[in-house]
């Protein structure tokens, strides 16, 4: 994404939107801007921006349902403190420099459903996983070094699975830029897209 792509400019109309999956402004969409709208595969809004009662999933009606979340992001430079100076340095400036955005998000029953059951399995798969490389270690140390490697690999790979399950299950939006007035998200459908406008 080029520079002028990420410049926040409102679209010059309304988008035109379900009826259920409006922001609710009536003010500002009589006055041509509604405060969020669409930049090619992102949804870009203000930063304390309701995303309507479509679900931002599948564009379905969430029935008033929402995802409250604040997301943070920084810029991306920041992770080359992790090599050097180190992690901890990393945190603290990460801390101190990163931008937060307040997002409410509608959801419609089956994808609340399948957050749900996704974050069920992280937190089995993950304990299960933690649970079985102590284990192995533990018959390792016995003298059983083959059941006990098995052990092992068996919980980093259930922790492994935990993780692609936390991305693609239960990750709802993603903060890809956040200025002091707006934020760009990823990780909505082109469903949902489609019923926003577009500026690029």
């Amino acid at each position: 994404m080029t520079e002028s792509q990420d410049q926040p400019q409102p679209p010059a109309r309304p988008a035109q939107v379900l009826s259920y999956a409006s922001p609710g402004s009536a003010p500002m969409q009589a006055a041509g801007y509604t405060g969020l709208w669409r930049q090619g595969d992102r949804v870009v809004a203000t930063r304390d921006a309701d995303l309507g009662d479509a679900c931002v999933k599948c564009g379905a009606a969430a029935s008033g349902w929402r995802w409250n979340k604040t997301l943070y992001w920084h810029e991306p430079w920041l992770y080359v403190l992790i090599f050097f100076p180190g992690l901890l340095i990393y945190a603290i400036v990460a801390l101190a420099l990163r931008k937060g955005a307040k997002v409410s998000v509608g959801l419609c029953p089956a994808h609340r459903k399948r957050r749900n059951t996704g974050i069920l399995l992280v937190v089995l798969l993950t304990l299960l996983g933690i649970v079985s490389m102590i284990g192995g270690m533990i018959i390792a140390s016995d003298k059983n070094g083959e059941w006990g490697f098995l052990g092992v690999l068996a919980g980093f790979g259930m922790i492994i699975a935990a993780v692609i399950i936390g991305n693609t299950m239960t990750r709802v939006l993603t903060a890809k830029k956040i200025d002091d007035h707006y934020a760009w998200y990823g990780g909505a459908s082109e469903v949902y897209l489609r019923t926003l406008d577009s500026i690029g």
